[in-house]
C-alpha cells in the first residue's frame, strides 16, 4: 500500500491516500511524499500557493529523482518538465512559456547547469532562437527575428551580460549593424550600413550612454569624411573632408541644433 507524507506549517501527518487531504486553502498542505510497497519515495507533491493544486511534481526511482513536472505561473496547467540524471542533477527541461499547451523551449544541463537552450518564439515549431551558456552565464545568443529559418541577429556575451552584437537589419544575408557594450551593458560604440551596399559607413560613439561623435564615410570609399561632435543631444561641432583628399577642410559650429559659423581651410 502506498503511504503518503504530509508537510504543512510544521505539522506532519500521515494519510492512506492522497484524496483525504483537506481542500480548505488554509488546511492544503504544502509538500505531500508518496512512498511505494517497499516505503521508498516515489513521488513529492508541492503546493507552493496552497490552493489545494500540484505545481511541482518530482517523480522518484529508487529513491533518485528521475523527472519532474511544474506549473510555473500557478494556473492549474502543468508548463515545465525536466528530466534529471542519476546524481539529481537536471539533465533535460521542456517548457511551454506561452501558455499554450505546447513546448516551445528546450533547454539542456551540462554538470547541472544550462548549456543551451533553444527557444520557438513564435510557436511555429521551429527553433528561431539559440543561446549557448558558460558557467551558468549566457555566452553566446543566435536569432531569427523575422523567422524566415535564417539568422540575422548575433550577440556574444561577457559576464552574461551582452557584450557585442551584429545584425542584418533588412534580412539581405549581410550584417548593417555592430554595436559594443561595457561591462555595464552601457553602449560603447554602434556602426551602421545606411547605403545597403555591406559596408558600415556610419559609425557612433558613446559617453555614459550618450552620443559623443560621429564619423562618416559619406562616398563610399572606405574612408572617414565626416566627423560630427555633440553635447548632450544637441550638436556641437562638424569636420568635413569636402575634396576626398584625406585632409578636414570645413569646419562648422552650431548652437542650439543651429550652424552658426563655418570655416574652411582652401
Amino acid at each position: 500500500m502506498e503511504r503518503t507524507f504530509v508537510t504543512a506549517v510544521g505539522v506532519l501527518a500521515l494519510s492512506l491516500s492522497f484524496s483525504t487531504v483537506a481542500t480548505a486553502r488554509d488546511e492544503c498542505p504544502i509538500q505531500v511524499y508518496h512512498y511505494d510497497e517497499n516505503e521508498e519515495l516515489a513521488e513529492g507533491h508541492k503546493d507552493t500557493d496552497r490552493d489545494c493544486r500540484s505545481d511541482r511534481i518530482v517523480y522518484y526511482e529508487s529513491g533518485s529523482a528521475v523527472r519532474a513536472e511544474e506549473d510555473s505561473d500557478l494556473n492549474g496547467r502543468m508548463d515545465a518538465w525536466t528530466q534529471f540524471q542519476a546524481d539529481g542533477r537536471p539533465h533535460q527541461r521542456e517548457e511551454d512559456s506561452t501558455g499554450d499547451g505546447v513546448v516551445d523551449r528546450w533547454i539542456e544541463f551540462a554538470n547541472g547547469e544550462p548549456r543551451t537552450q533553444r527557444d520557438d518564439r513564435n510557436s511555429d515549431g521551429q527553433v528561431d532562437a539559440t543561446a549557448t551558456f558558460r558557467d551558468g552565464h549566457p555566452d553566446s545568443l543566435q536569432e531569427d527575428t523575422n523567422f524566415d529559418s535564417k539568422t540575422d541577429r548575433w550577440t556574444t556575451y561577457q559576464d552574461g551580460k551582452p557584450q557585442h552584437v551584429e545584425q542584418d537589419r533588412d534580412f539581405d544575408e549581410r550584417i548593417d549593424l555592430k554595436a559594443l557594450f561595457d561591462a555595464q551593458n552601457v553602449l560603447l560604440e554602434e556602426s551602421q550600413d545606411t547605403t545597403n551596399d555591406g559596408l558600415l559607413n556610419l559609425h557612433i560613439y558613446f559617453v555614459d550612454g550618450k552620443r559623443d561623435r560621429v564619423e562618416e564615410d559619406t562616398r563610399a570609399d572606405k574612408k572617414i569624411d565626416a566627423i560630427t561632435r555633440y553635447a548632450g543631444e544637441s550638436i556641437q561641432a562638424r569636420e568635413s573632408d569636402t575634396n576626398a583628399d584625406g585632409h578636414f577642410d570645413t569646419v562648422s559650429t552650431f548652437e542650439g541644433g543651429i550652424e552658426r559659423t563655418r570655416t574652411r581651410d582652401e
